[in-house]
């Protein structure tokens, strides 16, 4: 090969890479206003349209590995990223509530589903392969999650001591 067709291969691989998907700029906003997620999601009509679900309504990052703690209390299901120890939830904090990751699994074991019910609130180390949604969203019971992690397959999933301070069946987690 020529030398100056040679670096220009090389230039250009390093610049676009090798058949990887390209970055492209997403408009978050328009992603997610109200009247583009009731056009794409729900067929434009809120009370008769089906829903097609988050995978196929939101963006989400490409499947990866992932690790932490998963929380599961009634009408939630929190992911904590890179975490090691079930932390006690802050509902009435705007960092928490901001940095609130919903996790998404099926099947459900039958313990977590029980918790989500009302029954005592479990804590999992997880590791899992998963999808994370790219723009916030309403994520979760009654859209209370600005995030979300959608399960694949559970890798494992370790039980884990449940904070104490947490009476069962309280609002505040």
């Amino acid at each position: 090969m020529h030398p100056i067709r040679q670096w220009f291969a090389i230039g250009t691989f390093l610049l676009s890479g090798c058949g990887r998907e390209r970055n492209v700029a997403l408009d978050c906003g328009a992603v997610t206003d109200p009247r583009a997620v009731l056009a794409r999601c729900l067929g434009g009509d809120l009370v008769h349209g089906h829903y097609i679900g988050d995978l196929n309504c939101y963006p989400f990052a490409a499947p990866e590995r992932m690790k932490g703690v998963w929380q599961a209390v009634l009408e939630g299901s929190y992911f904590d990223a890179n975490a090691t120890v079930a932390r006690q939830p802050d509902s009435r904090s705007d960092a928490w509530r901001n940095a609130n990751t919903w996790l998404e699994a099926s099947p459900i074991p039958p313990e977590a589903r029980i918790a989500m019910q009302g029954g005592p609130p479990r804590a999992y180390a997880v590791e899992f392969i998963g999808r994370r949604s790219i723009c916030p969203g309403i994520f979760g019971h009654m859209g209370v999650s600005p995030h979300e992690v959608v399960v694949s397959r559970f890798i494992r999933m370790d039980p884990l001591p449940f904070p104490a301070e947490t009476p069962v069946g309280s609002s505040d987690r």
